[in-house]
């Protein structure tokens, strides 16, 4: 499908942040525990559970969680799935999350709106800062140091404070989402407030983004980066970087195969 048709789709469910790419994205690094087995498949835009299994850049659910409802895949080749900024002292910069892989689990009968679980990753070669300088050392070890972490993870394990809210489209739940985030090889406990879920039933319109229905999934929270062993000159001597930074997900996933 025509990129343009997807956005004027998107736009009409409130969701014009998504940007797809129109063509595969790039490859992702390799983890050393999985290389030996690893495969190159295409990328489609749809998500598919099976050929994720294969691929050490998708999250898995345990089965048990898996178990517990229905499986959304994050859509592959979305160009904006986070945004992250950091307010420095003389200036500030941004980077850009692509292609972030993820599952989430929808939540049981009485309660399908919410969250059973959810695991986020992200290559760190897929974290593009707008500043040259450091998009040329974003994956070094003074930064997310790629050669022994390769990945960023965010894994949701509990959902608290649930309030239904209104949106465009679909069924809008706002919670808080308790979990673990992983940077530069460093896991801490993280807690996020106010997470917007809209999901959207599947329909002709919806089709034409992937098959089934659509979860959308808004989150906006800070970290400190010496929290994760980030501590450099440009942050302590020169203040191009903010100790901490604010992070802005918005992220699609789809039930469909």
């Amino acid at each position: 499908m025509a990129l343009n048709r997807r956005v004027s789709v998107l736009l009409a469910f409130g969701l014009a942040t998504l940007s797809l790419a129109p063509s595969p994205t790039a490859a992702q690094p390799t983890d050393p525990q999985t290389a030996s087995a690893r495969s190159t498949p295409s990328t489609p835009s749809t998500p598919s559970n099976s050929s994720a299994k294969s691929d050490p850049a998708e999250p898995q659910p345990t089965e048990e969680l898996a178990s517990r409802g229905r499986q959304y895949r994050a859509l592959k080749g979305q160009q904006r799935a986070a945004i992250i900024t950091s307010k420095g002292a003389l200036e500030t910069i941004t980077a850009t999350a692509r292609d972030i892989r993820a599952f989430a689990i929808e939540g049981p009968a009485e309660a399908r709106s919410t969250l059973a679980g959810a695991h986020l990753r992200l290559a760190a070669r897929n974290l593009v800062p707008a500043d040259a300088t450091l998009a040329a050392e974003i994956t070094t070890d003074a930064w997310l140091n790629e050669a022994k972490s390769p990945w960023i993870d965010l894994v949701i394990k509990e959902v608290r404070n649930v309030r239904s809210v209104e949106v465009p489209a679909g069924k809008g739940t706002e919670a808080t989402l308790i979990g673990e985030l992983t940077l530069r090889g460093v896991t801490r406990a993280i807690e996020i407030s106010r997470v917007t879920l809209i999901m959207i039933p599947a329909s002709d319109a919806t089709r034409s983004v992937a098959e089934g229905d659509l979860l959308r999934l808004r989150a906006t929270f800070d970290i400190q980066l010496a929290d994760f062993g980030i501590r450099n000159d440009a942050i302590a001597v020169r203040k191009r970087i903010a100790p901490a930074v604010s992070v802005e997900i918005d992220l699609v996933l789809a039930t469909g195969k």
